[in-house]
């Protein structure tokens, strides 16, 4: 019984927002050019690609627990005060919020090392600058990631 709740609620999670997170049409591309930020070649390199499959497979993992966690959430309210079924909720909701920032945790930490792996720039904006207010001088100049000072556009 349990299994097939949980089921329903990935099913209809995945359904209600699966398909937000994958329509492409929100106009994303054009902001993060007026912005300043690379939009192209994101996905090409094996570590962007890495990155992607491991943001999908996380996202999906935290929509499964926030299901869980309201899953939880509605066995508590329909327990009726009885004592047993209070704390089978409390372990699922105990379980899902541990879950949830283990998922975070460990997207975080992929982000990071993906990052590093990758070689990214610590540079941000089109206009040279490194996100701090900068000089016209010290636009000129930029780290490459490494903590090399490299002079010239940020790459």
């Amino acid at each position: 019984m349990h299994k097939k709740i949980i089921l329903i609620f990935a099913v209809v999670g995945l359904l209600f927002f699966g398909g937000q997170a994958l329509s492409a049409g929100f106009g994303l591309k054009d902001t993060a050019t007026k912005a300043g930020y690379e939009t192209t070649g994101a996905s090409s390199s094996i570590t962007g690609r890495i990155q992607s499959i491991v943001s999908t497979v996380l996202g999906i993992v935290a929509i499964l627990f926030f299901a869980l966690t309201l899953y939880g959430g509605f066995t508590w309210l329909t327990a009726r005060g009885k004592e047993d079924k209070v704390a089978e909720a409390k372990g699922i909701l105990e379980a899902a919020i541990i879950g949830l920032v283990i998922i975070a945790a460990s997207y975080a930490i992929t982000t990071f090392i993906l990052s590093r792996v990758a070689g990214k720039s610590s540079c941000l904006f089109s206009d040279g600058s490194c996100g701090a207010i900068l000089s016209e001088e010290e636009k000129t100049y930029c780290s490459d990631g490494g903590g090399e000072v490299i002079s010239g556009p940020c790459p």
